[in-house]
């Protein structure tokens, strides 16, 4: 069959770009449809921060019926180059039926484009940012996805391992139930710590949404800043996120860690919306917002998306409190397990606390990358 690589810029290919994944995933019973809407506004100027200071560049492979085979979106976030000083470029939004030939042309578009924008090592897939979903599923095909991470065809990897990527890093997700029981030993550590008259753990203050929704984006960016290719969460960004609280937020299981009364470290923790998203099928008109927000106090699972303490304040224990009051408070409330989501393989500390405290490992998501030479020589090999 002919294929034939196109740039994706009329409303009529973006439909179909957005759409790509109902073909892609329509044997994959473990596979959530995302919200329309939001995947449109993904891709919107108008309505992602993203692209006011990072530029994206849309692509497909159609085949002889005009039928759209595979999708991918060729990314340059200036400000990652700017704060890790390289000349990175990123690919996402990557989907593509199982053709070895349709994901060489994909990459071959990504790749000419990142040239042309004076980018060189190419690292996905990364939508559009570090903060946004990153990764191939590596581990984990046989349960469904959490809100906001990625699931993929195992066949994914053969492509970009017979295309020469190599690792860039590996992504993991933890899971407890309820009625998981922490170590004694864990009990104990936590119970001389909470007996410092200078710790508190309060949740999320609706009442101060734009006081604490401030002080979220400050320790988060202050956190994360030795973390690999992560980039910071600018206002327009961080004011994006809290339009999704205010949609679908418990606010008891937002939890915030202070110090003297100040903000040092939080734990944001969500209800898990995938678990109720497929009876929605993509759409949130002209009667899903009200299912959705019914349904919502009905999640069975919750994903905890961020766990930081500001480096100053790491001693103090402040992160097992965190940890045993959101288990603590999501039990409660009825919700059955609770995913943790994504710790970086390097981040050997954060992985050694997770595994003493009896999460088990459930999910793995690999970012990969492909340096330029290793491109040009490996590319149309295979």
């Amino acid at each position: 069959m002919g294929y034939k690589l196109t740039r994706i810029q009329s409303k009529a290919l973006k439909r179909k770009f957005v759409r790509l994944p109902w073909k892609i995933y329509r044997d994959y019973p473990h596979w959530v449809p995302p919200l329309l809407i939001l995947e449109r506004q993904r891709i919107s100027p108008k309505h992602n921060p993203f692209l006011k200071y990072g530029k994206i560049a849309l692509f497909g492979v159609l085949d002889e019926r005009g039928d759209l085979a595979g999708r991918i979106a060729a990314i340059l976030n200036s400000e990652h180059n700017r704060i890790h000083k390289n000349k990175e470029g990123f690919f996402g939004l990557f989907e593509c039926i199982e053709e070895l030939e349709v994901a060489k042309l994909l990459i071959d578009a990504v790749y000419r484009e990142l040239r042309s924008w004076g980018l060189t090592d190419l690292i996905g897939p990364v939508n559009f940012t570090t903060n946004d979903e990153s990764g191939l599923l590596l581990e984990g095909f046989h349960e469904p996805p959490s809100f906001m991470t990625n699931y993929c065809p195992p066949y994914y990897h053969g492509f970009f391992e017979k295309m020469g990527f190599l690792k860039w890093e590996d992504l993991i997700a933890y899971q407890w139930k309820k009625g998981h029981l922490f170590p004694k030993r864990f009990e104990a550590v936590v119970e001389r710590t909470s007996r410092n008259s200078n710790l508190n753990i309060r949740k999320f203050r609706k009442e101060s949404f734009e006081e604490d929704l401030s002080s979220i984006q400050r320790m988060y960016n202050q956190s994360f800043q030795e973390v690999k290719g992560f980039v910071p969460l600018n206002k327009d960004e961080a004011n994006e996120m809290g339009k999704g609280f205010k949609l679908f937020a418990d606010y008891d299981i937002i939890l915030m860690g202070e110090y003297k009364s100040e903000a040092v470290g939080f734990c944001l923790t969500l209800p898990d919306m995938n678990s109720i998203l497929p009876e929605l099928k993509g759409r949130l008109l002209p009667f899903g917002f009200l299912k959705l927000k019914r349904r919502l106090r009905k999640a069975s699972r919750v994903r905890l998306i961020v766990l930081a303490v500001l480096p100053g304040f790491r001693n103090l224990g402040i992160v097992l409190l965190l940890i045993r009051q959101v288990v603590k408070e999501a039990m409660e409330k009825g919700y059955q397990t609770g995913e943790l989501s994504v710790v970086m393989e390097s981040n050997v500390k954060m992985k050694r606390l997770i595994e003493s405290l009896g999460f088990q490992q459930t999910k793995a998501y690999r970012i990969y990358i492909q340096k330029k030479l290793q491109y040009e020589n490996t590319a149309h090999q295979t």
